[in-house]
């Protein structure tokens, strides 16, 4: 068993900030996606809910709790990056993605994570079909259920991870995947 004490407390006056210039990709979707990736939630909702009753594990709380389009685009990014090594030659920390709420949408933005930027960012922007068919891949070959570290989890996600499920990232990856192979 171990003991910790805390020798002491700090309070910082403003939060520590990174300024700097870089590449961002903007993706949003459009009324009928977000009805389709809604009744999909609904559809995850029903199933979580019947396996679980009211007992809910902590992974899966954000699928009740935050819109939809949140859930799918977040999970979706972050399964996107998880391929970018795949398509670039790049590292998955190279890009980060921030969910946002642009007026009345939710949009991702993916960005470069240094000065300038590297390019990654503008590379899934340019590539998207590519990156969602190799995200799709690694994704659903993963064994675990809503989202591990290997298939979903990002160190460093500004979002802490929150709202995310597997299935529903799935979602888009599929359909943009299977739009550019037909």
């Amino acid at each position: 068993m171990e003991n910790t004490n805390v020798a002491e407390e700090v309070a910082f006056n403003l939060p520590y900030q990174i300024h700097y210039q870089a590449p961002i990709v903007k993706i949003e979707v459009n009324s009928s996606v977000i009805k389709a990736i809604t009744d999909e939630v609904n559809h995850q909702k029903v199933s979580v809910s019947s396996q679980y009753g009211d007992n809910i594990p902590h992974e899966l709380v954000g699928l009740f709790e935050k819109p939809p389009v949140a859930v799918a685009l977040h999970s979706m990014a972050h399964q996107i990056q998880l391929a970018i090594p795949l398509v670039v030659l790049s590292s998955t920390h190279d890009v980060n993605c921030l969910i946002d709420r642009e007026d009345s949408n939710i949009v991702a933005y993916f960005y470069d994570t240094t000065d300038g930027g590297n390019g990654a960012s503008e590379e899934i922007g340019k590539h998207l079909p590519l990156f969602a068919t190799k995200a799709k891949s690694l994704a659903s070959t993963c064994d675990c259920s809503y989202g591990c570290s290997k298939c979903l989890i990002q160190l460093g996600c500004p979002q802490q991870d929150e709202r995310l499920h597997k299935t529903v990232g799935l979602f888009l990856p599929e359909a943009i995947a299977a739009s550019y192979s037909a």
